[in-house]
């Protein structure tokens, strides 16, 4: 219902965008700083609540705490269900800190951008900028923080 109300209230495809955006980060935990985001932990509270539940399957919108992948699978659910356009994206890296990194990305005035559901909740970073290419941690390796925790 929330996210439906940002649609009668957005003045653009961009303010809708934005105000999902914030809506799944303020649910998943909020805003994340980049240089802490390896230390952000969902997952504790994920296997809690399977535990809890005796099931591996829960409903996304019982997490608190979401990282990367679980917020872009919720924007996008919550973009499809008000009529707006999204893709779900996954990263290369299936090992390590950034294992199943994930985004969402949606046309807004004819070009495609990514929404920083993490750090900068509601930024919209243009495909293939730098900005864009940070969010998706193109550059980084599987096990880039092993060797920064050394």
């Amino acid at each position: 219902l929330k996210a439906r109300a940002l649609l009668v209230g957005a003045a653009s495809a961009a303010d809708t965008v934005r105000g999902l955006a914030v809506l799944v980060s303020d649910r998943m935990g909020g805003s994340v700083p980049y240089e802490e985001y390896e230390s952000f932990d969902g997952a504790a509270q994920a296997a809690s609540l399977c535990k809890a539940a005796a099931s591996r399957v829960l409903p996304l919108g019982s997490l608190t705490r979401g990282g990367a992948r679980a917020r872009a699978v919720l924007f996008k659910a919550l973009a499809d269900s008000c009529g707006l356009g999204c893709g779900l994206s996954l990263g290369r890296c299936v090992n390590g800190a950034h294992a199943h990194h994930a985004w969402a990305s949606v046309v807004v005035d004819s070009r495609v951008a990514i929404v920083d559901l993490l750090h900068n909740p509601g930024e919209l970073l243009p495909d293939g900028s730098d900005a864009a290419r940070r969010y998706q941690r193109v550059w980084e390796h599987a096990f880039s923080s092993l060797a920064a925790s050394r």
